[in-house]
């Protein structure tokens, strides 16, 4: 049996460097999940050992001292109405833009729009926030917990009806035109053909949204400054005080945050990865 030399050595550097690759991104993670079971002198005297002893009062402190489940159920409330609308809107929005032919007169507009809501890609989040806060505190509308969920909703919607559009347009159009000679209306096309075929792009979508806002900080501290609300990002600093910040308690918070996140990532992990090979596919 000959062996290829080239693809022996080809595959020793894959794995080598793929073996990096998992050390440098779970070391971080590693860190946080040690520091959490330390006490603050013992995590200052060695930060990546394992813990002499193993303690658990950082989990009682991020527990039972911060209202963490007060804040988990706000970051819970906002990520998924969010995320809800975003799909709905963005997903209806791809659809109309795709297949559907939207005109002004007699001029086609719908290359137009398509690009109008790419270009909103390129508009970072940060730049967009003076004007908004204009605006919100125009109408009064500060500390408005429906303004945080519009925004998420609406700086969404590009991203959103970008992936959407390239997996319409590889859905024939003698599909949805037997579904009109049938009697299907275009919304009714939608729900039974459009949307059933989506759901990998969507599953994708969901888990990349989902770390959007679950890790946002920015729109909750301009938007609901004044107010009671906190999301769990927000809390991170209840641990900070003038006299410094206590560590191994910040490390454990974060690590009660971090836990939703991976849940719902191994729920939607098969349809991320059909997402993913889907659109690479098509592309």
């Amino acid at each position: 049996m000959k062996i290829d030399i080239k693809l022996m050595i080809a595959k020793i550097f894959a794995y080598i460097w793929l073996t990096i690759l998992t050390v440098v991104v779970l070391f971080p993670f590693f860190g946080m999940l040690t520091g959490s079971f330390k006490t603050q002198k013992e995590l200052a005297a060695n930060p990546i050992s394992f813990p002499q002893a193993f303690t658990l009062d950082n989990y009682k402190l991020a527990l039972f001292g911060t209202d963490f489940l007060e804040k988990f159920l706000f970051s819970v409330f906002l990520t998924v109405v969010s995320l809800a609308i975003c799909l709905v809107v963005g997903s209806l929005a791809a659809y109309t833009i795709t297949k559907l032919d939207l005109k002004i007169g007699k001029v086609r507009i719908n290359n137009f729009l398509y690009i109008l809501f790419i270009i909103g890609m390129l508009v970072p989040l940060f730049i967009t926030v003076t004007p908004l806060m204009m605006a919100v505190n125009k109408f009064g509308l500060v500390g408005s917990v429906s303004v945080v969920v519009l925004i998420y909703a609406g700086t969404g919607q590009a991203f959103t009806i970008f992936i959407l559009s390239g997996f319409i347009k590889g859905i024939p159009n003698e599909i949805l035109d037997s579904a009109k000679i049938d009697g299907c209306s275009n919304f009714m096309s939608f729900i039974k053909i459009i949307l059933p075929l989506l759901k990998g792009a969507l599953g994708a979508i969901s888990i990349i949204l989902i770390l959007r806002v679950w890790n946002d900080i920015l729109i909750p501290l301009v938007f609901l400054q004044g107010t009671g609300w906190q999301t769990l990002t927000q809390a991170t600093y209840l641990f900070q005080n003038r006299y410094g910040t206590n560590m191994p308690g910040t490390y454990a918070f974060v690590a009660l945050q971090v836990i939703p996140v991976l849940i719902i990532y191994l729920l939607l992990q098969r349809f991320f990865i059909k997402g993913i090979l889907a659109g690479a596919i098509k592309g």
